[in-house]
């Protein structure tokens, strides 16, 4: 402290001035005050004096200016000074206060150079709500020069719909002044110099300064975490599970469609409620323990590994689900991510794997699997009873375990065809059991397939037909014996039945009139007799010569086989007034003279069970597959269809004896020639409406036509 007279001479100099100055008291006392002011301001400073003289009274000197001091060795020191009039019987004195700021300034300027530097846009505002500190950060982010912004209220950076409002929230702030964020929980704008407006969040910090209280405001631009957030929130609503957000607290604070349509709530049910909403009650007690214990360790992981989870919907139904967990920290705080995915398909698909596995083991055909170099993989107990081998000794080993040496090629066969993914049918073959004996089975096969539909391996169900075999021998054997018998004994019936046909015939020659009308009658009778038994014995030996006689398949044109037939037919068609039509008919696999039979069958039937119009006879062949398939429609009189099963029964006949000639075994034989050749025949009648025969026969194998 030092005091000076109106002549701005000292006369009191403390030691803190003399420490402050570097001189002392004996070199200040007398001595101009000019001479502790800077050389640059001296010439100004009497003015400055004058001016506190002509209205003396307590201030600051120097207000909104920065004052200096200058020391004995020239230096200079910032400081503060306080003035203060002082009336003595002497005259009028001015005591001044001297305050070395030096620190002080170092101080602001440390705290303006880390503002500077801060990562941030901050500024400060006074009192006024106008801006006293700006940094580069504020420049870039709201597109002004500091210069621009320095004393003008905090306004200009709000934009114009929340302007008028924006006062109150400053007295609001400065009435509680503490650190917080500004308008929590809501939106925040700035407006730049262009008029375009960013999302931002403020952070206020009250600072006490030499000039009163001031705001510290930092503001973070957060565009880009709000664009983040949105495409978290598209992602998380695009899910194809059903995912949900929950806070600290455990309150539901996101939610997506695929949880409204699993759970059955509208999100805006959910949204602020404790995520036990979708806990069964049985279970909500214990559900906050498990939250905490997630929370104590936060990482991404299944939830309630190894036990089964559920969920409640809004009906009070449960359902079956697995939850996936991921913690995530936002400005919020920690948040859990969970995932939930419906398991109820996957539970009843598990279930019937299991039915079906059981189902498999207890087969008592022998089931493996295999992979595509052919080793097995699975081995139910029929396999264990078929071939003798145990799961144990039988998985991990080679398909060709059970293939006899000689059919290995055959086998290999079968691997690479399952490798080129080709179709493979039903087929039997002969497979050796552990004891080295063979045995007879039928195979089918199954490619299995992996989920992009890609052949990872192929499954066989074998059955033994050992005894099947021996049976169907025998059957054949039976078979060819009976043909055979039939076929000797109609043979060797022709020649006593033409006898017994030629003199009865005879006897009505020579004696018809000559006697009573009872042996006309009787002689009729027998000889009517004789030669439906001549045609009966006929049939029966075409049937017989089907199977007994039959020659090979081999490629048959049908055109040609019908042309042949109608020409055979020429007489019975004309006298019928019957029209035939038939389009291209293909090449098949056939046996050409039953081909002839076959098509004469059907086409004499029709001329037969004629109606009262002229005979119409359609035959077609459309493709069906491996097979063509063939019809032979007609406008006759029809049949009620059910008596279909029956006439293509041998002796069969639905109309009474004598109104239509026949033995009523054509059909059966035209039903033995289409099995022979490997087809089915059948049938479609209305009464008075006509009947459509069809059957199929094989397709020529590519490259054999």
């Amino acid at each position: 402290m030092l005091m000076i007279n109106r002549e701005r001479r000292m006369v009191l100099v403390n030691r803190a001035a003399e420490n402050l100055f570097g001189y002392g008291r004996d070199e200040l006392v007398g001595q101009p005050i000019e001479m502790l002011v800077p050389q640059r301001y001296r010439d100004s400073h009497p003015q400055h004096v004058q001016g506190f003289l002509s209205q003396p009274k307590a201030r600051a000197m120097g207000a909104g200016r920065e004052l200096f001091g200058q020391r004995k060795d020239g230096s200079e020191v910032p400081i503060e000074i306080g003035l203060n009039p002082i009336v003595t019987p002497d005259g009028l004195f001015t005591l001044a206060s001297i305050i070395d700021i030096t620190e002080r300034q170092r101080a602001q300027q440390r705290f303006r150079l880390v503002v500077e530097a801060a990562p941030n846009a901050m500024l400060m505002i006074d009192l006024q709500r106008r801006i006293n500190l700006v940094n580069r950060k504020t420049e870039d982010l709201f597109g002004y020069h500091r210069d621009e912004l320095l004393g003008h209220p905090i306004e200009m950076l709000v934009p114009q719909r929340y302007r008028e409002s924006h006062p109150v929230l400053v007295d609001g702030f400065l009435a509680q002044p503490k650190v917080r964020a500004m308008g929590a929980g809501r939106e925040l704008f700035g407006q730049r110099k262009d008029g375009t407006e960013v999302q931002i969040e403020i952070g206020l910090n009250p600072i006490e300064t030499a000039e009163g209280l001031c705001t510290l405001a930092s503001i973070i631009d957060v565009t880009e975490r709000k664009r983040a957030e949105q495409r978290f929130r598209l992602v998380v609503e695009a899910a194809p599970n059903a995912m949900l957000m929950i806070d600290g607290a455990r309150n539901i604070t996101l939610v997506n469609q695929r949880t409204e349509d699993l759970f059955g709530y509208d999100r805006n049910d959910l949204l602020g409620q404790p995520i036990e909403t979708l806990v069964p009650e049985r279970f909500r007690e214990r559900h906050p323990a498990f939250v905490q214990a997630f929370s104590a360790d936060p990482q991404a992981r299944p939830m309630g590994a190894g036990r089964e989870l559920f969920g409640r919907r809004r009906d009070g139904t449960e359902i079956p689900i697995e939850i996936g967990l991921n913690p995530i920290e936002t400005p919020e705080g920690a948040f859990t991510l969970a995932a939930i995915i419906d398991i109820s398909e996957r539970k009843r698909a598990e279930a019937a794997h299991e039915r079906l596995a059981a189902i498999v083991e207890y087969s008592e055909d022998a089931i493996i699997s295999k992979t595509p170099d052919g080793r097995i993989v699975s081995w139910n107990r029929g396999a264990e009873q078929l071939f003798g081998y145990g799961a144990e000794e039988a998985i991990g080993q080679p398909v060709f375990m059970l293939v006899p040496e000689r059919l290995v090629e055959e086998e290999q066969r079968l691997l690479d065809q399952i490798q080129r993914d080709e179709r493979l049918n039903h087929f039997e073959t002969i497979r050796r059991r552990k004891d080295g004996s063979e045995v007879d089975v039928s195979v089918r096969l199954s490619p299995i397939r992996n989920a992009a539909g890609d052949v990872i391996g192929e499954s066989a169900i074998m059955r033994d037909i050992t005894e099947l075999k021996r049976r169907d021998t025998e059957l054949q054997r039976s078979n060819a014996e009976l043909e055979q018998f039939a076929y000797v004994a109609s043979h060797d019936l022709q020649e006593p039945l033409r006898m017994v046909a030629n003199y009865t015939e005879l006897l009505a020659q020579r004696y018809r009139g000559k006697l009573d009308d009872k042996a006309d009658k009787y002689i009729h009778y027998a000889s009517d007799g004789a030669r439906r038994m001549q045609r009966l014995v006929a049939d029966l030996l075409a049937y017989s010569r089907v199977g007994s006689q039959g020659k090979p398949l081999v490629p048959v044109d049908a055109n040609a086989a019908l042309g042949g037939v109608l020409e055979s037919l020429q007489a019975l068609v004309r006298n019928a007034g019957a029209q035939v039509e038939f389009d291209a008919l293909p090449v098949v696999m056939a046996d050409e003279v039953q081909l002839r039979q076959l098509f004469q069958n059907l086409i004499s039937n029709a001329i037969k069970f004629r109606a009262e119009a002229a005979p119409r006879i359609v035959v077609k062949a459309a493709s069906a597959g491996d097979r063509w398939q063939f019809s032979v429609s007609d406008n006759g009189i029809g049949l009620d269809m059910q008596h279909a099963p029956r006439i293509f029964q041998m002796f069969q006949r639905l109309h009474e004896l004598g109104r239509y000639e026949g033995s009523g075994i054509g059909l059966a034989i035209a039903k033995r020639i289409v099995e022979r050749h490997g087809g089915s025949i059948g049938v479609d009648s209305q009464l008075g409406r006509g009947t459509t025969f069809f059957f199929s026969l094989k397709r020529v194998p590519k490259g054999e036509s």
